[in-house]
């Protein structure tokens, strides 16, 4: 447990660090402070019209 622990305050270190976070600021924050902050995901879930498109482009035959 104890190289878990560590490996998971080097990964708050880090995210801390990239925030430009105090380590004051980062154990006070909640999830939805860190989600805030760390901005929206990469992608967002396609609508019909990408699944359309893929299914043309990548057809199973």
């Amino acid at each position: 447990m104890g190289a878990d622990f560590a490996s998971a305050a080097a990964r708050a270190a880090h995210i801390a660090q990239g925030l430009g976070w105090t380590p004051d600021i980062f154990w006070a924050a909640t999830p939805a402070d860190l989600r805030l902050a760390l901005g929206p995901p990469p992608e967002t879930p396609g609508d019909g019209d990408v699944l359309r498109r893929l299914m043309e482009a990548y057809p199973d035959g």
